[in-house]
This record gives C-alpha cells, sequence and structure tokens, in this order.
C-alpha cells in the first residue's frame, strides 16, 4: 500500500511538473491564438515574449495588426534598459514613463497623453536616444548619405530629422516600399515588435544599402559635359544591369555629343548590327524629341537575358509599375504582328511618358519620357 501511495504521489507531481512547463511556455507567448508559424513576425514575437519584453492580452491573443499606443511603446523600450520595473497599481504605465523620464528616453511634456497610437516619427525620437553612446555618435556627413534615400525626407519635421535619419541608417526602422518614411503614420504591434527585436539585436537589424549617387557622367574614360542630369543615375544602373548579363555590352558616345549608344551584343567579336538589344541615353538633348524622351530601348531579339535586362531596366525608370509595360512590351514581340505597324501604345505612368512601337521583323522599341513634375 505503502508504494502505492508512493508511486500515486509521484505520478501526481510528474503530471503537475508538465503542465507548470507547459503553461509557462503559453505565458511566455509562443502559442497566441491569432498567430501562425507562417507570420512574417512570428519569430521575433516569439524571441521577445520567451525574453519577457512583450506580452499578448489576456485572451490569448497577439492582435499584430493593432496600433500601439505611446504607453505601449515606451513600455517595451524600458523593459530593455531595466526590466525591474513593475505595473503600477492605478495606472499601470506610471512607472514605465517614470522610468522612462529617468532614463532620458522621454521628456517632461513631450506627450500629452500616453493613451493615444504612437507615430513613426516618435517612435524614432525614443528609439534614437535608447540607442547606445556609441551607436548615436554619427557625423552630420555620415547620416547625410541616406536622406535622400527617404523621398518624403524634404517633408519631414526639422525636429524629427536627425532621430528619422539615425533609426533608418541603423536598420532599426524601415520605410515604406514607395522609398517614403511617413513620420507621421502608425505602426501597428508587430512592426513595434520587430523595430524593438532589431534595438537589441544588431546581427537582425537591416542596414540599408547605401546607393551611390554619380554627379559626373563617364564614358569610356570622358568626362561629358551634361545638361540633362537627370540620365545621369539610371545610365550608371542601366549599365550594371547591362554588364552583369551574359552578353558582351559595347558603349560609344555619338559624334554631335548627345547621347550614349550601348549594344548588347551575342558574342565579343559580334558586328553592332548583329546587336540583340540597343538602348539610347540622351544626354545633351538637340531637340525636343531628345529632351522629353531621353531614354529609348530597342529590342532585336528577345531572350531569357535580353527579357531579364528589359524588366530591369524598366524597373529603373518605373519602380512601381514597370510590369504592366514590361509584359505589353514581351506581349507585342512574341504575339503581335510580323509586319511594321509604327506605334502600338503610349502612356503615362509614375510622371514619366512612353511609347511603344512595333517594328515587325526588327523587334519591339520603347521611348521613355523623362520625370515630370
Amino acid at each position: 500500500m505503502k508504494k502505492i501511495l508512493t508511486f500515486t504521489l509521484a505520478l501526481i507531481l510528474l503530471l503537475n511538473l508538465t503542465l507548470i512547463t507547459d503553461s509557462t511556455v503559453y505565458a511566455k507567448g509562443k502559442r497566441f491564438h491569432d498567430l501562425k508559424t507562417t507570420d512574417w513576425f512570428y519569430e521575433t514575437v516569439d524571441v521577445l515574449t520567451s525574453q519577457g519584453l512583450i506580452d499578448g492580452y489576456p485572451d490569448g491573443t497577439f492582435r499584430p495588426n493593432d496600433s500601439i499606443l505611446v504607453s505601449e511603446f515606451i513600455t517595451l523600450v524600458v523593459r530593455i534598459k531595466d526590466k525591474s520595473v513593475k505595473n503600477g497599481t492605478l495606472i499601470w504605465y506610471k512607472p514605465y514613463v517614470d522610468r522612462a523620464k529617468e532614463l532620458g528616453l522621454v521628456l517632461d511634456g513631450e506627450f500629452d497623453t500616453y493613451e493615444r497610437n504612437i507615430t513613426r516619427g516618435e517612435m524614432a525620437k525614443i528609439i534614437y536616444r535608447a540607442l547606445s553612446s556609441e551607436e548615436q555618435v554619427s557625423s552630420d556627413k555620415d547620416l547625410e548619405k541616406y536622406k535622400d534615400q527617404i523621398k518624403d525626407f524634404n517633408t519631414i519635421p526639422l525636429n524629427l530629422k536627425t532621430y528619422i535619419l539615425k533609426s533608418y541608417a541603423t536598420g532599426i526602422m524601415a520605410g515604406y516600399p514607395d522609398g517614403t518614411f511617413k513620420p507621421q503614420n502608425d505602426a501597428n504591434r508587430a512592426e513595434a515588435a520587430t523595430m524593438i527585436r532589431r534595438l537589441i539585436d544588431k546581427n537582425f537589424r537591416q542596414i540599408p544599402k547605401l546607393v551611390q549617387k554619380h554627379e559626373k557622367l563617364v564614358v569610356n574614360g570622358e568626362n561629358l559635359t551634361v545638361t540633362n542630369k537627370e540620365v545621369i543615375d539610371p545610365y550608371y544602373k542601366i549599365m550594371e544591369i547591362m554588364n552583369n548579363s551574359n552578353g558582351y555590352i559595347r558603349e560609344y558616345k555619338a559624334d554631335n555629343n548627345n547621347l550614349i549608344d550601348i549594344y548588347y551584343l551575342p558574342k565579343k567579336d559580334s558586328y553592332l548590327h548583329e546587336y540583340y538589344m540597343n538602348v539610347l541615353v540622351y544626354y545633351n538633348p538637340q531637340d525636343e524629341l531628345e529632351k522629353n524622351y531621353p531614354y529609348f530601348i530597342a529590342v532585336k531579339i528577345l531572350n531569357e537575358d535580353t527579357k531579364k535586362i528589359l524588366e530591369e531596366t524598366l524597373k529603373v525608370l518605373y519602380p512601381k509599375t514597370y510590369k504592366s509595360i514590361y509584359d505589353y512590351f514581351v506581349d507585342l514581340y512574341e504575339n503581335g504582328p510580323v509586319e511594321n505597324t509604327g506605334l502600338e501604345k503610349e502612356g503615362k505612368q509614375e510622371n514619366r511618358r512612353y511609347k511603344i512601337y512595333n517594328r515587325g521583323y526588327t523587334g519591339v522599341e520603347i521611348e521613355i519620357g523623362r520625370l515630370e513634375n
């Protein structure tokens, strides 16, 4: 009887330990009802809840798409700095706000209320202050390199620019797909969790690739006089695309000093008339047509390589809507009339005009316009 009682007690203790372990995992947030393992933020939420930095709701949800409040974001950042802070009795977030002020994360009077949604600009300010003093030290010259990559930088309030540049340059906060930052926008809980993880884990940060801005146009060692400055950066991007292809690239400056002529050839010793693809860039336009349409692409042989060059080149000039132009161009080449029918389509996307021509047996061409205001 004593052995049976001992075994029973041992079994109960084992079951209790199992239940305690299981409930602990649940409390750490690894089983939120509204999260799937395929969610892009799942791992981040899992990591942060396991470290006790972020919580779910009493109903077992995380609500990743809900906006995050000022009080909630301050709490997340304070927990990184001081895990000893606990919820208040009357106002749960007051101890976190008080500690944030002691740590210099928040200033007195900076927020009229802590119970509204926090903006991305305000988050950048707190993130900047939370960075270590070593990370905060960055010359204006270093930060200046990134401001051209934020398309709405000139409209960002002056008192937020340094904070946003720093949070962007360190890879903690990212812009939107269209290249803007939108400091006035709210962020949701999944996005905030991602920022917090990047703040504490440098290996998780996504440092933006610094895009080199060219001031001069140099072709075959010659520094060209450029009147159409707009074409400089696209030219270098197009050349990079073509040089990374499987063909042989030759470029020439026209004798009248108005355009650069770039040829994609199938072989190293191919003659120019054997080109598969030809791109013109008018850097010193001589007439209204060259001024209004500074880019020209002709595809005589459409294969996988020239398709890729065409798509990537259109993406340089139409980063958001290139696919529709590309699809039409390819379809016209593959299924269009065999005779030269001339202009087939014209339109305007992302403030650039375009004209697509069917040249029958000699391929398809597109004229691409200047960037209009």
